[in-house]
């Protein structure tokens, strides 16, 4: 129940920040979070943490940190693409696989560790760009 709660969530988050687009994302998820009397889970408070680093650059390392990364919009994120779906859906199950396919979407430079891993996310990239 949790995790359709927070998919509903998200799904009003993206609908809210597609209508606000001069806004920071990561303070309408703030403004939305307590609206509706919720607690910003793991995700923003690291988010809040990277943003009280002063780095010049941000990696996430897995594909829930990669929200971290975005939401804390520090300077020049990475994303070293670590994971395979099969891996993240046999760990994560369907919510999780789904949160994975959005993580690679994130506006990010990407590093990989396999061929395979460049592939998927050229795949994704070039269907982010079509209309």
């Amino acid at each position: 129940m949790f995790s359709s709660i927070v998919y509903a969530f998200y799904k009003f988050y993206r609908y809210v920040t597609l209508r606000s687009a001069k806004r920071n994302p990561y303070d309408t998820f703030l403004l939305i979070s307590s609206k509706l009397g919720v607690r910003p889970d793991i995700i923003i408070e690291l988010a809040e943490l990277i943003r009280s680093f002063d780095s010049d650059v941000t990696v996430a390392t897995y594909y829930l940190t990669a929200f971290s990364v975005w939401f804390s919009q520090n300077k020049n994120p990475f994303y070293l693409m670590q994971d395979f779906p099969e891996l993240v859906e046999g760990n994560e199950g369907k919510l999780g696989l789904n949160m994975f396919y959005h993580s690679l979407k994130l506006p990010f430079s990407f590093i990989t560790v396999s061929s395979y891993a460049k592939q998927l996310i050229v795949e994704i990239i070039l269907q982010r760009k079509l209309p």
